[in-house]
């Protein structure tokens, strides 16, 4: 449990989102420089997507959305200096991705989640992998564990789980009645007054820190810049 006074952010993603990882790598950045606590809420993003409140269909399966989309990637990876590139089969379901990192979210560590969802997100975004094959995700799991393979089989056995698949489904119900209407969403709250804030999207990394009075984060580009 993080500290009664600790900044606290909520992260709902899927790793088929390239927003959800471009959120993760600059949240755990600016976690080092801030000192909140990440939660990971690993969500389904299609039944956010297709809850009767929201109703939206993903960016990725409309053409013109998709070529804007594959601009503003090119120009992120670069500002920020992020490792990425659209893999061939995007976008791919990931609905027993999601179960797996559920049953982590309940039946591992924080860290070991955290552990898996970078492994993961790595996987399909810097290398194109299958986010189906059941083989990426005990390669995920494995470096969480030490090497452990019984155990990474253990941990992966719970995306079998009817409870966890409950959860899931859940998880998002819960992540829409709280406002949440795609991935990444940043439900945050402020640790010295308990104010809470939605915060939607990857680009509003300068609301999250004037919410948490913080300096406004710097872009990698302009970081690198200043160091020459």
């Amino acid at each position: 449990m993080p500290p009664p006074t600790s900044d606290v952010v909520r992260f709902v993603y899927d790793v088929v989102s390239p927003y959800s990882y471009i959120a993760f790598h600059l949240l755990r950045r600016l976690r080092s420089q801030w000192g909140f606590t990440l939660e990971l809420e690993p969500v389904f993003l299609h039944f956010i997507l297709t809850n009767p409140a929201v109703q939206t269909p993903p960016p990725g399966l409309n053409a013109q959305k998709r070529r804007a989309m594959n601009q503003d990637i090119s120009r992120i990876k670069q500002m920020q200096n992020i490792p990425m590139s659209f893999p061939k089969n995007f976008p791919q379901s990931t609905l027993k991705a999601q179960r797996m990192l559920r049953g982590l979210k309940h039946h591992a560590t924080p860290t070991q989640l955290e552990t898996v969802t970078a492994n993961m997100f790595n996987g399909y975004f810097q290398h194109g992998l299958d986010m189906t094959d059941q083989a990426v995700f005990l390669d995920a799991i494995l470096p969480a564990v030490g090497g452990d393979k019984a155990e990474a089989e253990r941990l992966l056995a719970f995306m079998d789980d009817a409870g966890v698949k409950a959860d899931l489904v859940k998880a998002g119900e819960d992540a829409v009645k709280d406002g949440a209407y795609g991935t990444p969403t940043l439900f945050v709250t402020r640790g010295r007054d308990g104010q809470k804030a939605l915060i939607f999207g990857s680009d509003r990394m300068d609301h999250l820190a004037w919410f948490l009075n913080k300096e406004p984060p710097v872009p990698a580009y302009k970081a690198q810049a200043s160091k020459m």
